[in-house]
């Protein structure tokens, strides 16, 4: 698949289009939802929450609980573990109210909208019946590695997926340097080394434990395993790992860190620090007429 982080490369550019119509978390969080399969505990196959019914029955569902997840819980936790001069650009986001001011109809519309780059992004990427009958020539064989067989369309997978990750990590960096710095900076919430503390464990042992889990199938294991499979399931358990993590941190975050008063609106309606549609003069969010 994909790297389930690069998809909201395809994403981000809607709310550019959409503006003030679409709520930029939502299409984040929809354009990675039908890959939460991988990471959740449910008895989901890939095919049923990548098809058309899934988007409904299980992407929107599971997307709009993230979504409640993120702002409520994960949001002003993940904000307080950067350093005090990037930080200060999210004070909006820190100090700010949980959930973004905007329409139950907008956050499900972008939601869906961000699915639908999904699977879009999938049909060309996955043996699928666009890679077989529309475009066979994508699932033409180019060569064998250990046993891996590469065709075309998983070549523009993992491609795709560099190339995605270096665009959102660009777009997020440059909506970091234009978010306007606050007149006066607002006290850090976590000294120095409670910031390096957290971050050592959420990038450091989620790789271990993913690396411990498939080391461990293939020890255990029988019969041959093959490489592509010990990697997968390394990757799937250090991505549910820092899941965890990150929860429990938030958890202790919110019991222990005193939160200052929340003021009653916020300056980003969409959750991420780029500019909101209100600080442009325009309506708040609504992807539904009335």
């Amino acid at each position: 698949m994909p790297f389930t982080f690069a998809h909201p490369a395809a994403a981000i550019p809607l709310q550019r289009i959409l503006k003030h119509r679409a709520v930029l978390s939502a299409l984040v969080i929809g354009s990675m939802a039908p890959d939460f399969q991988n990471f959740l505990p449910f008895d989901v196959e890939r095919a049923d929450s990548h098809s058309f019914a899934g988007m409904f029955w299980f992407s929107l569902p599971v997307g709009m609980a993230i979504f409640l997840v993120f702002h409520l819980l994960l949001k002003k936790p993940l904000c307080s573990l950067l350093p005090t001069s990037i930080g200060a650009r999210l004070s909006p986001v820190l100090h700010g109210p949980s959930l973004p001011p905007v329409s139950g109809s907008a956050i499900v519309c972008s939601l869906l909208l961000g699915t639908l780059t999904h699977l879009a992004w999938d049909a060309f990427t996955h043996y699928t019946v666009v890679t077989t009958s529309a475009l066979p020539v994508l699932s033409r064989h180019l060569f064998s590695v250990g046993g891996y067989h590469v065709y075309l369309y998983k070549l523009l997978q993992h491609a795709s997926s560099l190339i995605g990750t270096l665009l959102v990590g660009y777009w997020c960096l440059r909506g970091l340097r234009r978010a306007p710095l606050p007149a006066q900076s607002p006290p850090s919430l976590l000294t120095w080394r409670q910031r390096c503390a957290v971050i050592g464990i959420l990038l450091l042992a989620p790789p271990l434990i993913g690396c411990g889990r498939a080391a461990h199938s293939w020890l255990v294991s029988y019969v041959p395993v093959i490489l592509n499979d010990l990697v997968r399931e390394a990757v799937v358990t250090a991505i549910s790992s820092f899941g965890i993590l990150v929860i429990l941190y938030s958890m202790i975050w919110h019991g222990i860190v005193r939160k200052p008063q929340e003021p009653s609106s916020s300056s980003h309606p969409s959750g991420f620090p780029f500019p909101s549609a209100k600080a442009h003069g325009q309506k708040p969010s609504t992807l539904v007429s009335k």
